[in-house]
């Protein structure tokens, strides 16, 4: 029951983000703004596979730190089923759903929520970090020294991350209690701390999911403006930093106009100001239409017998 209302509320936040983008498109169409690219229906749709990627991807790896975890390893089919719900969430004012919908949905599948508390916080440490360390590999230390408004050197950074992901374990610890003491009084058990190695791969892991996300988005505007010159390795920096702002924009559902503003910024170097807002209103919009086919699967999941957590 809470995971068809959790459905039917990320379903209405995603509508209504539909719906003002297809206005955006609409008015800029009127103005003519959209004259100045190309379309084509074939590759617009095989592009949105690398959003698509990213979502499954991170359910791969959400399953693989829930063993790490609690030793057991959930079947696929509910950790997608959970994945792709939990994503969906990000639509909820304050991202409500994306950081709790794992947590209780996992619950309803058997998982302890101890596990579920401190793998959402592992995953979410991991996500930023790994985006930030994106970021700075393809675009730059001068752009990250932009966006967060200090001076910074290319080794203050690494020597961050480094200290981040070395003291991970025992921050998720600490966070996790504090947040299951919230959740579950009088219900605390011993949480796993994932090793420094174990750490160091899921960090990588998670580069691939914004790689991923990022060949898609490479497609796309290599789609609308044949010849932009933009490389796929800046198209990856440009999508995960936009991704990165909507994430740290707690309260923009999605990261609704934050993640537009940064993307149109970072696009400015290979084009007008004009052209670089109808991208990332298109970008916006063909990232809503991959939820929808996320969707689809969902349904489609969902269609099934309920899965067996346990191997």
């Amino acid at each position: 029951m809470k995971s068809r209302f959790g459905l039917v509320l990320s379903s209405l936040f995603a509508g209504g983000v539909i719906v003002y983008f297809l206005f955006s498109l609409w008015k800029q169409w009127q103005t003519g703004l959209l004259e100045n690219f190309t379309y084509s229906i074939t590759g617009i749709l095989t592009s949105m596979l690398g959003m698509v990627g990213l979502v499954v991807l991170m359910a791969l790896l959400w399953r693989w730190l829930l063993e790490l975890l609690v030793k057991k390893k959930p079947s696929l089919k509910a950790v997608l089923k959970i994945q792709i719900l939990s994503w969906l969430g990000r639509y909820m004012p304050g991202k409500v759903g994306m950081l709790l919908g794992k947590v209780l949905l996992g619950k309803e599948i058997g998982l302890p929520g101890a596990a579920l508390a401190s793998s959402v916080l592992y995953e979410h440490l991991l996500f930023i970090s790994s985006g930030f360390s994106i970021v700075l590999l393809t675009l730059g230390s001068s752009v990250v020294a932009k966006l967060i408004s200090i001076d910074i050197s290319v080794m203050q950074v690494i020597l961050l991350v480094g200290v981040i992901l070395i003291s991970a374990p025992y921050l998720i610890k600490t966070a996790f209690y504090l947040l299951e003491k919230i959740m579950t009084p009088g219900d605390h058990k011993d949480i796993a701390v994932l090793s420094l190695q174990n750490t160091g791969l899921m960090f990588l892991g998670y580069h691939l999911a914004h790689i991923s996300a990022g060949a898609g988005f490479f497609l796309l505007l290599h789609t609308l403006i044949p010849g932009i010159g933009i490389t796929a390795l800046s198209a990856v920096g440009i999508i995960t930093a936009a991704h990165l702002a909507g994430i740290l924009a707690f309260f923009a559902p999605a990261g609704l106009g934050v993640r537009e503003s940064v993307m149109t910024w970072l696009l400015l170097p290979y084009m007008s100001l004009d052209n670089a807002l109808s991208i990332s209103i298109l970008t916006r919009a063909w990232s809503t239409v991959a939820d929808g086919i996320l969707m689809g699967g969902l349904l489609l999941l969902r269609s099934g017998k309920r899965p067996v957590q346990h191997r």
